[in-house]
């Protein structure tokens, strides 16, 4: 029996850090890859995630400069992982919390965050952060409230220092000080910066490569992010550059898309038995596209590291899920396939009975949108020129007018819901009852350039 880690701690707290280093084996050799890659294993932590080191450092340092005291109320904005690290540690401290996060989010961190005693804040993804009703502007808000603080992880000088102070140094001691590439992903950029400066203090050669989603502006050159959109991955990116962010400790970088990276995730959890995040499949894809675009992939006595964020916990109704996949494109519908279905020779298109559903403007609002379900509307499409945005449902729509106390006169956009999937009308009836089974909202979609038809079940 190993007795190395076989010890008694005093709490949760204490069990933050020092995780495992993991060598990728198949997914770096299927991609023809045979530098060795190392995984620093940061979903090992406590609350699943690196953000358990960033949330308990940070709400240590706080109470040091007397900058909070018992009773006080803690207040963040967060993609979910660091709104867990806070509360994981305000619960063994004795503070109250309150998280602010857009509604892109998964719903298991949602929920994960209430039953750790937070308040949570749910805002509306596509709001720039200036605007008041963003999820950084609100916790700003609730932060300047007598005897409450507010974190603000993008400005916390304490986010990268913790990363310099723990992070980068056992990164060091578990390779001996041998490393020549360390791949971190985007974000509040805490994790590259704090990793960078100690690293380079430590190992002069080393290089440090950034990994950036599409649609995010963190990458540099700025030509790299010329394509500006949303994207699904979650805790990863930035609409801008967060102020704690060093560019100069950056040697590189490398944009990565949605569909690279949730494929890889997945193939980290399959081929690997990584159980990750969808950021994980970021930085390893990233990692793996850098190696062999700088025609790096055939060096076998190449050192590299790849910082895998944050659990699969997270992720089980997204990503891990295969009618998500499908019904944002990542997977092809023939993977929900089922030729034992009584139903599989059929599609959308075969049913004469059914009508597309129209879809409706975003200067919709509340009370038009009343109307239209007494007339008989299940699900209201909306759209902004030939962008879809979303859908309304009735409980939505009913649940919010009461949550945030709408009018008739308040915009539709208020009740706007992201929380669906889309199929082309071709798609077999086996693959919409798979699917409808795990979501309440499947948009079966005709396009071409003469019509845009939906049906929405």
């Amino acid at each position: 029996m190993d007795k190395k880690n076989l010890r008694v701690y005093e709490n949760v707290l204490e069990v933050i850090g020092a995780t495992p280093l993991i060598k990728l084996n198949k997914v770096p050799k299927d991609l023809g890859v045979s530098c060795k890659i190392y995984a620093k294993a940061e979903f090992m932590n406590p609350g699943g995630s690196i953000k358990d080191r960033t949330g308990a450092n940070m709400l240590e340092e706080a109470e040091k400069r007397g900058d909070i005291h018992p009773g006080y109320t803690i207040v963040e904005s967060t993609s979910g992982n660091t709104g867990i690290g806070l509360a994981l540690a305000c619960g063994v401290r004795g503070y109250n919390s309150i998280v602010t996060i857009p509604d892109k989010m998964s719903k298991e961190k949602i929920d994960l965050l209430k039953s750790m005693g937070a308040k949570v804040i749910i805002t509306d993804t596509s709001l720039p952060v200036e605007h008041p009703d963003s999820y950084v502007s609100i916790a700003k808000r609730l932060g300047n409230q007598p005897n409450h603080f507010y974190v603000d992880q993008y400005n916390n000088e304490d986010n990268p220092r913790t990363h310099y102070k723990t992070t980068a140094n056992e990164l060091n001691y578990q390779m001996e000080g041998k490393i020549d590439y360390i791949f971190i992903g985007s974000g509040t950029c805490g994790t590259i910066t704090g990793i960078g400066k100690r690293i380079k203090e430590l190992i002069p050669t080393v290089k440090i490569v950034g990994v950036d989603p599409v649609g995010s502006q963190v990458a540099l050159p700025v030509e790299l992010n010329k394509i500006r959109k949303a994207y699904k991955t979650e805790g990863m990116g930035q609409s801008y550059v967060p102020k704690i962010m060093d560019q100069s400790l950056v040697d590189d970088w490398v944009k990565i898309d949605d569909l690279e990276t949730l494929n890889c995730a997945r193939d980290l959890i399959s081929k690997e038995g990584l159980l990750v995040g969808g950021s994980a499949g970021s930085i390893v894809k990233g990692a793996l596209n850098y190696l062999i675009d700088k025609n790096l992939s055939g060096n076998n006595e190449l050192r590299c590291i790849v910082i895998l964020p944050d659990s699969v916990r997270n992720y089980i109704s997204k990503f891990v899920n295969d009618s998500w996949m499908v019904g944002n494109s990542f997977y092809p519908v023939s993977t929900l396939t089922d030729e034992s279905h009584p139903f599989n020779y059929l599609t959308i298109a075969d049913i004469e009975i059914l009508e597309p559903v129209s879809y409706y403007d975003r200067r919709m609002t509340v009370g038009d949108c009343f109307e239209l379900f007494s007339q008989g509307l299940s699900i209201i499409p909306i759209r902004e020129n030939s962008q879809f945005l979303g859908i309304v449902t009735k409980k939505i729509l009913t649940v919010n007018t009461i949550k945030y106390d709408l009018t008739v006169y308040s915009s539709c956009l208020q009740c706007l819901s992201r929380d669906y999937l889309e199929v082309p009308i071709t798609t077999s009836l086996s693959v919409i009852h798979k699917m409808i089974e795990s979501y309440s909202s499947i948009l079966v979609t005709e396009r071409n350039e003469k019509n845009w038809g939906g049906y929405v079940f």
